[in-house]
């Protein structure tokens, strides 16, 4: 999959309508956490991945 990121990087799936994700992506900013964010509803192979996680 072509969404690794370096081992030390928190890597974010997420939606734009997830309500969760937009305080998580807040709180990343807010602390400077570096972090990769990966929108599922546009990135079909990270969805499919994400659903055989859950």
């Amino acid at each position: 999959m072509g969404n690794e990121a370096p081992a030390q990087q928190i890597v974010l799936y997420g939606t734009a309508w997830c309500g969760d994700c937009w305080r998580a992506t807040q709180v990343f900013k807010r602390l400077n956490v570096p972090y990769q964010y990966v929108d599922i509803d546009q990135d079909v192979d990270a969805a499919e991945w994400v659903q055989q996680l859950n």
